[in-house]
């Protein structure tokens, strides 16, 4: 067994010759937790066998540390070294989330700082808006004690309350309520509303459009019957949910949309769908969002058969395992 070890002592990588194998463990030193992965040299590329043949037949002989092995391990462990540099953090964050989260699918996560800046810095592309503006709603939400005290209580209360978050984490969703607050618009549709999390936030922005003298309503689709538990609070009641297959209950639609989310299934051929069956109440002024727009190209195709400006942004979490997801914006035609 030869063992490397960076610098920090947060992680390592050794070479097992006798078992074929290369374990990499790295450690969370906030909670002393090893999180080890183990990989057979059979999954290495084909131009690492040589490497590896000639390490085991270095160490079934008399002189196991021959240059050419110890060589031809030093590249293995300089790859393996590079490569831990990038994977190690994740890793650490992994078993920190393992051990103190509750979320088993649809994870929450806060964005990092940098990310935010990018998140208002597309906002404006979409709208016009100053930077200083789109920050000062950012703040306003960032500061809602009411709605995040009563999404805490809701979360706490909830049927399921194992797989809840404890404290929201809004991520790219604060997209959609500034981009609310800023439009102005009369209905808001979301196709695929899960907990309710992002409904949430769209009718709390709608309740504060309301008290600036601009109402407006939001209807949440869905086709789990038990969706949207975390909706509710004085701003639910600009909010209804109805239940159903999302294009289905577009198609029947006898309004014009003005903010068109789409976060459903994600699958392109559904989600190019969900386009189509909105795509004649949409308003001249409507915005369409993308939720998770990594894992289709429906909305960039819908945009470009619609002349419409398009615009995406991945996401940084901050803390957190998971590599964030992705929002997309298809704006009015041009």
């Amino acid at each position: 067994m030869s063992d490397y070890r960076s610098n920090s002592g947060n992680f390592s990588v050794s070479f097992d010759l006798d078992s074929d194998t290369l374990v990499w463990t790295c450690r969370d030193p906030g909670r002393g937790v090893d999180v080890t992965v183990r990989t057979g040299f059979g999954a290495l590329g084909a131009g690492d066998a040589a490497n590896v043949a000639e390490l085991q037949a270095a160490a079934s002989t008399a002189e196991p540390k021959a240059p050419a092995a110890v060589a031809s391990l030093a590249v293995l462990a300089r790859r393996a070294y590079g490569a831990l540099d990038y994977v190690a953090p994740r890793l650490v964050a992994m078993a920190r989330w393992t051990l103190s989260d509750r979320e088993v699918s649809n994870y929450t996560y806060a964005l990092t700082d940098r990310n935010r800046r990018h998140l208002s810095h597309l906002i404006s592309q979409a709208t016009g808006a100053s930077l200083d503006k789109i920050r000062d709603l950012i703040a306003e939400l960032d500061r809602d004690e009411e709605l995040i005290g009563d999404l805490e209580a809701r979360s706490r209360s909830a049927a399921d309350a194992w797989a809840f978050a404890g404290t929201p984490r809004f991520g790219r969703r604060v997209a959609w309520y500034v981009l609310t607050r800023l439009t102005k618009p009369r209905l808001v549709v979301e196709a695929g509303i899960d907990k309710g999390l992002g409904s949430s936030l769209l009718c709390r922005a709608l309740d504060r459009n309301a008290e600036d003298g601009h109402p407006g309503e939001y209807l949440g689709i869905d086709i789990n019957p038990a969706a949207g538990s975390l909706l509710g609070g004085p701003w639910s009641q600009w909010g209804r949910l109805e239940i159903g297959d999302s294009i289905d209950v577009l198609r029947r639609l006898d309004r014009s949309i003005d903010l068109f989310i789409s976060d459903s299934d994600h699958s392109p051929d559904f989600e190019a769908g969900e386009y189509s069956a909105a795509s004649p109440h949409l308003s001249p002024q409507a915005i369409i969002i993308a939720d998770n727009a990594h894992a289709s190209d429906a909305l960039m195709d819908f945009a470009e058969a619609t002349r419409r400006p398009f615009l995406f942004l991945r996401e940084e979490p901050a803390a957190h395992w998971y590599p964030g997801a992705s929002i997309a914006l298809a704006l009015p035609p041009i």
